[in-house]
């Protein structure tokens, strides 16, 4: 069968990295946001890596991702689930605790898909996607953002598609945010944003410095890990009190999703 929804855009490439997770454990079930990211790139081909946050799964008994099934052309057949199953002991958390980033080896999942004659849809977030030294220097404080997720679980559940939604930097991305390799967006997130692949997405045009360039362009900028919430008293009831959220994301950055990345590919002994 041949996909009525082939791959021909950025945009559409965006949808088709990432993949709702679930997790059970001492905290019940958590739902959020993983996505795949090239671990290693050799000659002969490329090492997928799955990412998401470190609350997720941590301590998890085992969970499950969910994809897509692939024509033989590699593009999704909408709506045709395929089901992934993983352990608490195939994560990797990120070295630093403050860093709630945590990563698995996709290949194993894929190889016993292929086995069993099932093939999935997705691509990988690039680390040539990572913002360059000069590229950098072109961020101002407050920029254009694009992240890819399950806010709250929502998805089209008949396609098996994500949401995307757009925001601002609030903060300067070359900076460390509270002294953490993270930066904050002025956008909506929610439980189920968690793990959701942050990006600078130009399409058509896009600007470097003074110079406005002609094409597209997508860099990876991090993965959303939690919304900031401020709390505070009911006036009706002080003794409950409330969370308000603050349409603020805290995102951390792709330098600390390599770390995390080459922490779990060091475990496993391949090299990049």
């Amino acid at each position: 069968m041949k996909s009525g929804f082939p791959i021909n855009s950025t945009a559409r490439a965006l949808l088709f990295c990432t993949a709702i997770i679930q997790s059970d454990g001492p905290r019940g079930r958590q739902t959020g946001t993983c996505f795949f990211y090239e671990a290693s790139e050799t000659t002969e081909h490329n090492i997928p890596a799955l990412v998401t946050n470190r609350h997720i799964v941590e301590e998890c008994t085992g969970g499950t991702i969910r994809l897509v099934r692939a024509d033989d052309e590699g593009n999704p057949l909408l709506g045709q689930e395929v089901t992934v199953k993983f352990s608490g002991e195939d994560w990797t958390h990120h070295p630093s605790s403050r860093v709630d980033l945590s990563v698995a080896a996709a290949g194993p999942f894929l190889n016993a898909l292929q086995a069993q004659g099932q093939a999935v849809c997705f691509r990988m977030v690039a680390r040539a996607m990572a913002p360059s030294e000069s590229q950098l220097e072109t961020f101002d404080v407050f920029e254009s953002i694009t992240f890819v997720g399950y806010p709250n679980a929502l998805h089209d559940r008949v396609n098996l598609t994500p949401i995307g939604r757009r925001g601002f930097t609030a903060t300067p991305i070359q900076l460390n945010y509270g002294g953490d390799p993270s930066f904050l967006i002025d956008a909506s997130v929610f439980r189920g944003s968690s793990g959701s692949p942050v990006f600078s997405l130009s399409d058509g045009v896009y600007r470097e410095g003074n110079t406005v360039i002609t094409g597209d362009r997508v860099l990876f900028l991090g993965v959303v890990a939690r919304a900031h919430l401020v709390k505070g008293a009911s006036e009706l009831a002080p003794e409950l009190g409330y969370e308000q959220m603050l349409d603020l994301g805290v995102v951390f950055n792709w330098i600390s999703v390599e770390e995390a990345v080459r922490h779990k590919f060091r475990e496993l002994d391949i090299s990049s």
